[in-house]
């Protein structure tokens, strides 16, 4: 190699690590959105709005429907237009929707800026998969994707316990409209980068067939169900009501529930880094890892039960929260199996049907959640003019998620297993001959 392509080279390869690292930036804030409202503020929106439980997880699941149904979409778009462009109209929603949200003095307008950060959010990790799927070796996918999670979900990390104290500091309106200021900021320098680098530029071909290839790929369908299953318990607890379980069940100071969030995400920061170095030194053994992460998180559970059930001690809770972090670190593998299981031009829309199923999953499941503590609305107390639920309410939705969680650790025995490149074909069973069809026609027809 000449001193000009060495030169040429390690250019190539700092231009692709800044163009990565301002997509993390953007998906950073996407996902702080994801995890602070309502989980962090719950009883903040709940007083200041003086509404039902219901109404309090709905913002949650209205920035996970109008995330889940976008997801297709965008990921044809992706494959179409380019992830730059689409990454920078995703930027402008969530950057909107940001501001306007800790303005709103009333639930409409509250509602739709929350509908616009998820449509804008919504934009965010298929964009971010992509690049990473074009400009990094498929040997090195869930290993870079693992970095690029650990950092993207530190936005969540932040919107745990930093953001519980701030909002004790200053209001939960001023710590989140600080927040869109940054998101805005952090959009226009990153638009100034993709213009420079004319990534806007570039666009790809859109297959008519790509969304029918996709969803009628049966062999693909146990990676959906595990996936939406597995992330929807997660972060249900994450996001939604495991701050407020602590607080009701357990008597938690605000401070001392977001501190068990906060390590909860840590953990999955540090899981999804640990799951795709893992998956390249098992040779890409999806299948293990998916059972594995599935097999956690119905201990989980069951744990989870039986501590609030018996009033186990705190360290108990802890484990628990501990162990949904640690299973629901699997998202480098979950994508990469759906690239091994679809044709790669077809790779956005994938990856779109995979995140959209998710996403509904965690609405759905939330949704259920709010109506589940309502029911017991007979049952609860008021201290401080906080509405606290029964243990009873909490345990009633872990039954849910138990339930759940059986179905996806059986079906977990059920993903496909790609072939590595030397393997050869007429060695591979049936089903992961149909499942690995596109992935096989690409490999061997060269």
């Amino acid at each position: 190699m000449s001193p000009q392509q060495l030169i040429s080279r390690i250019y190539n390869k700092r231009i692709n690590i800044l163009i990565l690292t301002s997509i993390i930036l953007l998906y950073f804030f996407s996902f702080f959105q994801r995890i602070a409202v309502p989980g962090t503020i719950f009883n903040e929106l709940q007083t200041d709005f003086a509404v039902s439980a219901a109404v309090v997880t709905s913002l949650g699941a209205i920035y996970l429907y109008m995330y889940a149904g976008t997801q297709v979409f965008t990921g044809i778009l992706a494959d179409r237009f380019g992830s730059a462009r689409v990454l920078i109209i995703g930027g402008v929603l969530m950057a909107i929707g940001s501001i306007c949200f800790p303005l709103c003095t009333s639930l409409t307008p509250l509602y739709l800026s929350r509908a616009v950060i998820g449509l804008g959010a919504s934009l965010m990790f298929i964009t971010m998969v992509k690049e990473i799927s074009l400009l990094f070796s498929s040997r090195n996918f869930t290993l870079i994707m693992g970095i690029a999670l650990f950092l993207g979900y530190s936005g969540g990390l932040v919107g745990t316990l930093p953001l519980e104290r701030a909002v004790v500091a200053f209001g939960w309106r001023k710590s989140l409209f600080v927040i869109g200021l940054l998101c805005s900021l952090t959009l226009i320098c990153t638009f100034i980068f993709l213009v420079k680098t004319k990534r806007t530029h570039d666009k790809g071909a859109l297959s008519a067939t790509a969304i029918k290839d996709v969803i009628c790929n049966k062999a693909a369908l146990p990676t959906l169900i595990c996936a939406s299953i597995n992330f929807a318990i997660y972060f249900l607890l994450q996001a939604s009501i495991g701050k407020k379980l602590l607080q009701d069940c357990c008597q938690f100071t605000s401070q001392s529930a977001a501190g068990f969030t906060f390590i909860m995400m840590l953990v999955i920061m540090i899981s999804a880094f640990i799951f795709g170095f893992s998956s390249r030194l098992l040779g890409g053994n999806h299948r293990l890892i998916i059972s594995i992460s599935a097999g956690i998180m119905l201990f989980a559970t069951v744990l989870m039960i039986i501590s609030l059930t018996l009033h186990l001690a705190n360290k108990w809770i802890l484990l628990c929260y501990i162990l949904f972090g640690c299973a629901a670190g699997t998202s480098p593998i979950y994508c990469a199996s759906m690239r091994d299981l679809n044709p790669p031009e077809s790779f956005g829309t994938s990856l779109g049907v995979l995140n959209g199923a998710s996403y509904f999953a965690i609405a759905i499941l939330s949704t259920f959640a709010g109506f589940i503590l309502d029911m017991f609305d007979s049952q609860i107390a008021h201290a401080s003019g906080i509405t606290v639920y029964p243990i009873q309410a909490y345990v009633s939705i872990l039954i849910l998620c138990l339930i759940l969680a059986i179905i996806a650790f059986y079906l977990s025995f059920f993903v496909a297993q790609s072939p590595s490149p030397v393997q050869d074909l007429t060695v591979l069973d049936e089903t992961e001959m149909y499942c690995s069809k596109w992935n096989c026609r690409q490999r061997y027809n060269k």
